[in-house]
């Protein structure tokens, strides 16, 4: 079952779904052939014409890596140590099969919790409260990591203000805003190289700290060799 939806799922990024029925993903009905459009920007009073470009390009980008970290998650070709995408035709589909999968790696978790609307794909990864920290420990990877790559919600109002979340990994620092003025609520990749890779076999650990804000939506993870 799992294989089978990650499958469709690869297949609808792909534009190359050929089903001889209609398929509905996330909300949206994709019939035989059809090729699935990003989504526009919500169109909101406060949008900006000038910002719908940008707006545009964000969903694109997030929609583009949300599947890409799941055609890598494929068996038959393990490209990454460690990935996981909150989407309703992963196995990742509702927050609690994500607080399941996380847990084994948790060495510690102070503040943070998988929720959210999983019927509309909302689901994640959650920092509950200003300071909010979580440490992943991935004992013996089973493939060489150089990358690392975080699926993170960007919002608006008062609840994101100054939101910031620091990640720590192999002597590297990165930061990732989850605010912008903006009314409208995005997913973002942010992919970084750590320089060199970490060797299979090697033990990995991942510090996330929220430095900024109160909350903090991380809606997929990858740790991989590309």
């Amino acid at each position: 079952v799992a294989y089978y939806l990650l499958s469709v799922a690869v297949q609808v990024c792909d534009g190359t779904l050929l089903a001889h029925d209609p398929v509905s993903l996330d909300g949206v009905t994709y019939s035989s052939g059809s090729i699935p459009n990003i989504p526009r920007p919500p169109l909101t009073p406060d949008l900006l014409t000038e910002d719908i470009p940008a707006e545009w390009k964000d969903s694109e980008e997030g929609e583009k890596s949300r599947c890409q970290l799941m055609s890598e998650a494929d068996p038959g070709a393990p490209r990454c140590a460690f990935v996981w995408v909150a989407n309703r035709v992963s196995e990742f589909r509702n927050p609690e099969a994500i607080q399941q999968f996380l847990t084994p790696f948790l060495a510690s978790n102070n503040n943070w919790k998988a929720e959210g609307n999983s019927y509309r794909s909302k689901h994640g990864w959650v920092a509950k409260a200003a300071s909010a920290q979580f440490v992943l420990n991935i004992n013996s990877l089973e493939v060489p990591v150089r990358y690392i790559t975080i699926l993170s919600l960007k919002s608006y109002g008062d609840q994101w203000k100054d939101t910031r979340l620091m990640v720590k990994t192999a002597g590297k620092v990165f930061e990732i805003v989850g605010f912008h003025n903006s009314s409208t609520s995005v997913i973002i990749p942010h992919k970084f190289d750590l320089g060199e890779s970490l060797s299979k076999g090697e033990s990995m650990k991942v510090e996330f700290a929220l430095v900024g804000g109160n909350t903090f939506k991380i809606t997929g993870m990858a740790f991989c060799s590309q």
